[in-house]
């Protein structure tokens, strides 16, 4: 009997016993499905232990065994690994394949400690190292037939996952529908396997009342999809690592996920990514010397003010703040007016905002977080989506701005605010003029005397 595995039956606190998120998949024509490991033996050969879970397989090896595998998390496949090594590791022969490491280890008292010697099993062995990349290899392998298999699987089926539509034929078309029709992006299908059980996982989220992004839990249905759209949280949570297993990119090279792949690509340059939980878009920027024009209007077509706190974009000021208003609580329109800002200030002001949030900064406490997400969630809970003090922003270094091509600083107006209206800012105040009561120019013989010198 087939079981589902999710990203939570692998869970942990230890660091080393990190949980993988890669499971052992099996190809089946049609509808897939994920197999469980019936049992994951313990890599020593005269120990009968096993367990279907890897957390508690790793902490009995080193707990009984005094042995730990490193990097655990990128092994690509459990029971071909750990089946390998059972076959060659005994009490006796683990000093041959792995090196020592000596730790001080407290006692059962408590109060004291002790050093033991525990063992290292790792990629630095080149024997281990060609297993792990043998068994890549044979995954991706896999995975490539499954995905061919479901990019021309004609017999999909599936209810969408907001309304009633049932979709039949290929599982792109519903994809688009929800890109399209529910503003939901789950990235290019071809780039998906496992498009079943992926959809599966979703719908059970979303029944259970839980955003797919923030991942908080609401009392309706009804207020949950009202949140998600308000919040623009119509994508899936990038830092949530139970949904790599459904994107190929995450196969494609020995323990390397979407995220070492998008670091890798941000440092070269003169690339952009675009993110989804999962996958990476990546856009190259042109060269100021191409003559291809041929995504000149697709180009044009992409204009536009993208929003200060989600990926909303706006071809007008108005409905841009309208959404800022209305989804965010931030009355940027008020603010800018009451502020009494010129065109220069609002421009700092825009470039403040946007390098805050870059920074996952606060913009009214500067408060730092790990992720975007505790940023909003800050903000909406302390009420901090509001500008701070002019001395903050009003700073000559964010002339210059955050984004390339920001679409929304060519939106932006002058307020027409007179001169007398605010105090200056800037320019030449002129000195109080004195005039002369006493000058040789006003001695009258004086001045013809010049005046004959002069002729």
């Amino acid at each position: 009997m087939n079981t589902v595995v999710t990203g939570n039956d692998f869970k942990t606190d230890s660091p080393i016993l990190e949980p993988l998120t890669f499971k052992s998949l099996t190809l089946n024509s049609g509808r897939t499905s994920r197999c469980l490991h019936p049992e994951l033996p313990c890599i020593l050969k005269s120990c009968m232990f096993s367990s279907r879970k890897i957390d508690e397989l790793n902490s009995h090896i080193m707990v009984n065994h005094r042995l730990l595998v490193a990097d655990v998390k990128v092994i690509p496949d459990f029971l071909g690994y750990f089946q390998y090594w059972k076959e060659k590791m005994t009490e006796e022969t683990i000093p041959e394949y792995c090196y020592g490491i000596k730790a001080l280890v407290g006692t059962e008292e408590g109060s004291k400690t002790e050093e033991k010697l525990f063992y290292m099993l790792s990629d630095s062995l080149p024997e281990d190292k060609d297993l792990r990349l043998r068994l890549q290899k044979q995954v991706l392998e896999d995975i490539i037939r499954q995905v061919e298999i479901e990019r021309t699987d004609s017999i999909f089926t599936r209810r969408c996952l907001f309304c009633n539509t049932v979709f039949t034929g290929n599982r792109a078309i519903l994809f688009e529908h929800l890109r399209t029709k529910h503003n939901l992006f789950l990235g290019n299908p071809d780039n998906i396997v496992y498009s079943y059980e992926f959809l599966d996982l979703i719908e059970e989220k979303l029944k259970r009342l839980l955003c797919l992004y923030c991942e908080n839990v609401f009392k309706s249905r009804e207020v949950l999809l009202e949140h998600m759209r308000k919040k623009g949280h119509k994508h899936l949570n990038p830092d949530n690592h139970e949904y790599d297993q459904f994107y190929v990119i995450n196969y494609a090279e020995l323990g390397k996920t979407w995220h070492d792949f998008k670091d890798e690509i941000s440092i070269r340059g003169n690339y952009t990514c675009h993110e989804t939980a999962g996958e990476i878009r990546i856009v190259r920027e042109m060269d100021s010397e191409s003559e291809d024009w041929s995504d000149w209007e697709e180009a044009e077509q992409d204009l536009g003010a993208v929003c200060f706190f989600c990926n909303s974009k706006f071809t007008d000021i108005n409905t841009f703040e309208s959404h800022l208003k209305v989804d965010h609580n931030f009355d940027f329109h008020a603010d800018r007016k009451k502020l009494n800002l010129d065109f220069y200030q609002q421009v700092k002001l825009v470039n403040y905002i946007r390098r805050q949030m870059h920074q996952r900064r606060c913009i009214y406490c500067s408060k730092e977080f790990k992720t975007k997400l505790q940023v909003d969630m800050h903000m909406d809970s302390d009420d901090h989506r509001r500008i701070p003090a002019e001395s903050i922003w009003d700073q000559t270094e964010y002339f210059f701005p955050t984004y390339e091509d920001d679409f929304l600083l060519q939106l932006l107006e002058d307020n027409d605010v007179k001169t007398s209206d605010r105090s200056p800012r800037f320019g030449v105040i002129p000195e109080d003029v004195i005039v002369p009561t006493s000058s040789v120019l006003l001695d009258e013989s004086f001045r013809r005397e010049l005046e004959i010198s002069g002729t």
